[in-house]
């Protein structure tokens, strides 16, 4: 027998994240479990999954033709300090997750895209307590406008060159999801510069 979904009560509801206890019969027993939600319909029991927020990675290239990282630093409530990451936020009401990148990405850096690519479809990105999902961009940019944050954000734009971005990689606090899509992004440059290389 597998788990069984049995059924689902909400237990509270802030503006941003909502508390559900979940029932399972499972094959050692009933089985209890906490979920945190942004959603009012957990994906739980939600037959059409959608995403909730969005991670864009920027770059550019300066005037020499070289390429250029744009990273945030933000200070994160939930921990109580500042880390490196990337810009990212909820997708609001009747955005699809390209508008939404796009407007986090003038919000948090202002930045206008240039071109904008999604790496990574709906992914969960703690699915041990909630169904939070996020989806994922790589955005060429232009930094030529100022940061539109909202009230409370506390947040620095720091612009790096490949080889700087992999020692932060190793030495400074990042969110994980942030750190795993900039390792990527590195060793995707790092593999194309020696294809580069092998074709000379």
């Amino acid at each position: 027998m597998k788990n069984q979904f049995i059924n689902l009560e909400k237990t509270s509801g802030g503006k941003y994240i909502k508390l559900y206890l979940a029932k399972y019969k499972t094959p050692n027993g009933e089985k209890l479990y906490e979920i945190a939600s942004r959603k009012d319909v957990p994906d739980i029991i939600n037959k059409t999954p959608s995403p909730d927020a969005v991670r864009i990675l920027p770059y550019f290239f300066d005037e020499n033709g070289n390429l250029k990282i744009v990273l945030i630093k933000e200070f994160r409530f939930a921990i109580n300090q500042y880390i490196y990451g990337l810009p990212a936020g909820l997708i609001e009401e009747n955005e699809n997750p390209i508008e939404s990148a796009k407007r986090e990405l003038e919000e948090e850096i202002g930045a206008k895209v240039v071109k904008i690519c999604q790496t990574e479809n709906l992914s969960y990105s703690s699915a041990g307590f909630c169904d939070e999902s996020i989806v994922c961009f790589e955005a060429e940019v232009e930094l030529n406008q100022k940061q539109h944050l909202d009230k409370f954000e506390d947040i620095m734009v720091k612009v790096v060159d490949l080889e700087t971005l992999n020692k932060m990689l190793d030495a400074e606090n990042f969110g994980l999801q942030s750190r795993l899509q900039l390792r990527g992004f590195y060793y995707k440059q790092k593999y194309l510069e020696m294809e580069k290389a092998k074709k000379k």
